[in-house]
Parts: structure tokens; C-alpha cells; sequence
């Protein structure tokens, strides 16, 4: 066997653990190399799917049966590069069940569904300010409350 047969055999041998694992780790190299490729040039054929968590809350206002859907987590990976990763997603998922919080479902991102949810969303954050017919009614009922308790 001249040693160019040699060199061929070993290479070829799959049984090597040494080679598995230089293999292994060349693979590896090279799908870290991949995602940060993606992620830094914004490339869609190597995108990695990102998941979050919503909440379905089903109410009675009024009389009337209304329902929405509200954004637990975010989409994005900003302080955990793997966060919105779904076997991560589906692991807080649990824990969030855990914790009794009901109705949970994880969610594949898509940008306009999930932009469109942050947004109604923030029409239940909205703050009204307090004005100075508020402050003079909540006073009044302060005085109130203190007369009929016996105020001190």
C-alpha cells in the first residue's frame, strides 16, 4: 500500500473518533459562522426563526363577550442571542404555566402580525393625565371619607 493509499484510508475512515469529532467541530464552526453572517448582512436565506409568548385573555365587558391577545416576550434576541430560539421559548413557556399564568401559546415570529399585536397592546398602556378637576374631585372625597370615619 503506498502512502498516498494510506492518506485516502485514513481519511475515509468514519469509525476514527479523532476525525469525528475535528469533523463535528468543523461543522459546528461553520453554522456559528453562518448565523453571525446572517444576522450581521440582515440575509433571509439565513434567517433563524425567532418565537414568542402571548397571552389569550377572554373578558365580559358590558354584556359582551370580547377577547385579545397580549405579548408576553419579545421576538427578538437582544440581551440572549438564543432567547427567542423555540426550544427556549417553549421552556419559559412551561415555567410560565407553572407559575399558574393561563392561555399561554407560542407563536412564530411574523413581522406584521406581531406589530400589529404590539400595537393594540399599547393602546391599553395608554396613560390619561391627571388635571386639576381630577385633583380637586379626589380631594373633596378625601374630606369625605374623613368626616364620615371621624376624621382625624
Amino acid at each position: 500500500m503506498s502512502t498516498q493509499e494510506a492518506k485516502h484510508a485514513e481519511v475515509k475512515d468514519n469509525d476514527v473518533p479523532r476525525i469525528k469529532a475535528i469533523r463535528g467541530l468543523a461543522t459546528l464552526i461553520t453554522y456559528q459562522l453562518i448565523e453571525r453572517a446572517a444576522s450581521i448582512n440582515k440575509d433571509p436565506t439565513f434567517y433563524i426563526m425567532k418565537y414568542y409568548i402571548t397571552q389569550t385573555i377572554v373578558e365580559v365587558v358590558d354584556g359582551r363577550l370580547t377577547g385579545r391577545e397580549v405579548v408576553l416576550t419579545r421576538a427578538d434576541a437582544k440581551v440572549d442571542k438564543d432567547g427567542a430560539r423555540l426550544q427556549n421559548v417553549k421552556m419559559f413557556m412551561h415555567k410560565l404555566k407553572a407559575l399558574g399564568i393561563p392561555n399561554l401559546h407560542v407563536n412564530k415570529y411574523e413581522k406584521k402580525r406581531y406589530n400589529k399585536l404590539i400595537r393594540e397592546q399599547n393602546k391599553y398602556r395608554k396613560t390619561t393625565s391627571l388635571t386639576v378637576a381630577d385633583i380637586a374631585k379626589m380631594t373633596k372625597e378625601a374630606e369625605e371619607e374623613l368626616t364620615q370615619s371621624g376624621g382625624e
